[in-house]
């Protein structure tokens, strides 16, 4: 009656599953990816099993460096290892932030060394794979296409509007991009 208890208190004493629903909420609010925060959810409530935290009080560094030094000697990729600690440290940050923990447990974790194991080397697609690609792309072709000669990403291509084409340019046509 005071005031001198934070409202957010209860939430301090709620359950980690609670909170991570509490979390999850926030992003799908925020207009997060849906299969971000699928991704982002799947990932928590692994961590959270697997270090056994029930509440948020339970969540502790060497906890997650635990689990994380597990999943990797099960031959998990030092990419994803980095992904799960970035979704560890965010929602650490989020509660930190939320004023539901002090601070984030998780900020002091390093990172691995992605490029002593690079799993998957990035290259271009040969001409015989895109035409594999577009023969079997169905309704989807153009999309290939404008992919393809142009270099624009899956959501840059859907975002195109009439008025980033300039085709009628007499020099050069192009594609301009909105920032």
């Amino acid at each position: 009656s005071f005031g001198l208890v934070s409202e957010l208190a209860g939430k301090r004493c709620g359950t980690y599953t609670a909170n991570v629903k509490d979390y999850i909420t926030e992003l799908e609010t925020a207009g997060r990816d849906g299969v971000y925060v699928a991704n982002t959810r799947r990932c928590l409530t692994a961590v959270g099993d697997s270090c056994g935290w029930h509440a948020l009080a339970d969540l502790r560094r060497d906890d997650a460096s635990k689990h994380l030094a597990k999943r990797k000697a099960g031959g998990l990729a030092p990419t994803t290892l980095n992904n799960m600690l970035t979704t560890i440290n965010g929602f650490g940050r989020w509660c930190a932030t939320t004023k539901r923990l002090d601070l984030n447990p998780f900020e002091s974790i390093t990172r691995v060394d992605e490029t002593a194991d690079r799993r998957r080397e990035r290259r271009a697609l040969t001409p015989d794979e895109c035409l594999g690609l577009l023969k079997t792309s169905g309704p989807r072709e153009l999309r290939y296409r404008v992919g393809l000669g142009t270099g624009l990403r899956k959501r840059e291509i859907g975002q195109l509007q009439w008025r980033d084409l300039h085709i009628d340019e007499p020099d050069r046509p192009c594609i301009v991009l909105r920032a």
